[in-house]
């Protein structure tokens, strides 16, 4: 609860509750070959598993390996989780920078839905098609945190200038 600045305990409740739903419902894992695959929205890592053994059609797997997580993924992840949980209810209490809106907005609308099928390669394709610079879009995410507000507000705002203008 400490994430949420909340005054309320049973709305931070709902609030943390309603962030994981929305986050469980853009996740999918499978093995293969003694690998765990999971995506969560953007977010997408392989996990290798040992196999120990099997228990009445249970499979017992043991994980030594810490996943390897982009960054880039987990913060847009978190921060169009957020968004959509401000379509489901308005006075949602967000715990990331508010840049869903503006983010899904300069990317077309597309990645609420992206989350769930294309990933974070529609970002840099929406980004990229108005600034032709992979590294400005990853500075974009990069930049999205609290102490360096400032830095984000200024890509954004030069993305929405260069956007405009190719829409004249």
């Amino acid at each position: 609860m400490e994430r949420f600045n909340c005054k309320g305990k049973k709305y931070c409740l709902y609030c943390t509750l309603l962030h994981e739903l929305c986050r469980m419902e853009a996740s999918t894992s499978f093995i293969k070959q003694n690998v765990l695959f999971t995506r969560c929205g953007f977010s997408i890592c392989e996990i290798p598993l040992k196999f120990i053994q099997e228990i009445n059609g249970d499979f017992l797997y043991e994980n030594n390996t810490p996943p390897k997580l982009n960054k880039r993924e987990i913060i847009l992840e978190e921060i169009i989780n957020e968004f959509k949980c401000t379509l489901i209810t308005q006075n949602y209490i967000k715990s990331y920078p508010n840049y869903g809106r503006v983010l899904n907005a300069l990317c077309d609308n597309t990645l609420l839905e992206a989350r769930y099928t294309t990933g974070i390669e529609s970002y840099y394709e929406r980004r990229t098609s108005i600034i032709p610079n992979k590294f400005l879009a990853e500075e974009l995410l990069d930049s999205i945190d609290e102490d360096n507000l400032v830095e984000t507000n200024r890509l954004i705002l030069e993305y929405k200038q260069r956007k405009a203008n190719k829409n004249l």
